[in-house]
Order: C-alpha cells, then sequence, then structure tokens
C-alpha cells in the first residue's frame, strides 16, 4: 500500500469531534460536513471507494477511483454534492474536515 504525504495549509485547522468514518457503502452515501467546514480529507480502509463530485451518482464499476493508501482533498464547493460508494464490500471512509481559525 502506498504512503501518502498530503500538506494541509497553515491557515486552517481540523474540526475537533467532527470527524466521520462512514461505512455502508453498498449504497451511495454523502458527506454530512459541520457548518464552517472549509475542506475534507477523505480515505479508505482496505478497499476501493467510487466517487463523483459533479453530483452525478457513482456505481461499484462507474466513478472516480480512491485507493486504499491515498487521500482525496474534496473544497467546499463540493462538499454537498460528492456522493461515494464501494467497488467491492466492506469499504470504509475517514474522514476529517477543516475550517479556518
Amino acid at each position: 500500500m502506498p504512503n501518502t504525504v498530503h500538506t494541509i495549509p497553515g491557515n486552517v485547522l481540523p474540526m475537533a469531534g467532527k470527524a466521520q468514518q462512514i461505512t455502508g457503502l453498498s449504497s451511495v452515501k454523502t458527506l454530512t460536513p459541520p457548518e464552517g467546514a472549509l475542506f475534507a480529507l477523505v480515505d479508505t480502509e482496505s478497499q476501493v471507494v467510487r466517487w463523483y463530485d459533479d453530483g452525478t451518482t457513482p456505481t461499484a464499476s462507474l466513478g472516480r477511483r480512491l485507493l486504499p493508501g491515498y487521500e482525496l482533498e474534496v473544497t467546499a464547493g463540493s462538499l454537498a454534492t460528492i456522493k461515494f460508494i464501494e467497488e467491492t464490500p466492506s469499504a470504509k471512509l475517514n474522514v476529517t474536515y477543516y475550517r479556518t481559525p
């Protein structure tokens, strides 16, 4: 599994207590960002997850692929429209939200 390094801009802070783990990805899921979220970092545990950030609904065989070991930065404009679904069973998404100080 590759190691990725993501540089968090110095002018944002993680939103304590607002992290999210999304399971049950056999059906399409969306993010539930807290008020004031500027962007989110999303990663997947052990399984590939498909996504689209333009409102299109992904399927298990269509959509951009988020591979285990990589992170996806979701900006404020896509927080409300991004959709996820697992490519194979048992996928989990981990989400950390960030805000301005």
